[in-house]
């Protein structure tokens, strides 16, 4: 009985991946190599205002990233089994990307708490919504893995006389690495392929990405 089901997931799950992701990337790439407007297409890549765009765009995500991962590894590490503390990190997820980008205008406005910086419209801004959105992403997977390690080895380690940065060299973080980087990875992504924090934020052409390049060309 479980033998058909299970064939029908996999036959299922293979046709969409055929049919929404494949067929799609395949005509993409088809037509960007044989197709009519191929050469355009190649001499596009090398475009001042192309590469410009995807230098804002690197650089922003690579920058995000970092600065989540600075404040979230640690972060998670001392929120670790705390449930009240993780409920507070997982709040800005149930806020609209819209709603929060908004809330970061006011804030670095002229009239806003944050206008002394004067981060209005400007790569600063986005960073700041991104590394406040994306920094408990991080901490939640770090404590999620650090809630894992058995209370006998990190007893071991202090009753031996270990210091915090040994306990974190070779107790904590093998534990955690694994989390880090793959909060890092999906982070990136996040950041690379951000929309409404940019188009707001960014104030449109003064900080552009290719999400918001390729919405004001379409």
């Amino acid at each position: 009985m479980l033998k058909p089901l299970r064939w029908g997931a996999w036959i299922v799950t293979l046709a969409f991946w055929l049919s929404c992701v494949l067929a799609p990337l395949l005509s993409v790439g088809w037509a960007g190599v044989f197709g009519a407007d191929s050469q355009q297409i190649w001499k596009s890549f090398s475009d001042p205002t192309t590469v410009a765009v995807v230098r804002v765009t690197f650089f922003q995500a690579v920058i995000s990233t970092l600065i989540s991962v600075a404040v979230g590894t640690p972060l998670g590490l001392w929120i670790s089994g705390n449930r009240v503390a993780q409920f507070f990190l997982a709040l800005p997820f149930g806020v609209p990307t819209v709603v929060a980008a908004l809330a970061w205008t006011s804030w670095l406005g002229r009239s806003g708490a944050l206008s002394f910086l004067g981060w209005s419209y400007s790569l600063k801004a986005v960073i700041l919504a991104h590394v406040f959105f994306n920094a408990p992403w991080v901490a939640l997977w770090v404590a999620q893995s650090r809630a894992q390690i058995p209370v006998a080895r990190i007893e071991a380690a202090r009753t031996l006389g270990a210091t915090r940065f040994s306990r974190f060299s070779f107790v904590y973080w093998p534990a955690v690495k694994g989390a880090v980087a793959t909060a890092s990875a999906q982070v990136l992504a996040f950041c690379a392929m951000s929309f409404a924090l940019v188009l707001v934020l960014g104030g449109g052409p003064p900080v552009q990405t290719l999400e918001t390049a390729l919405f004001s060309r379409i």
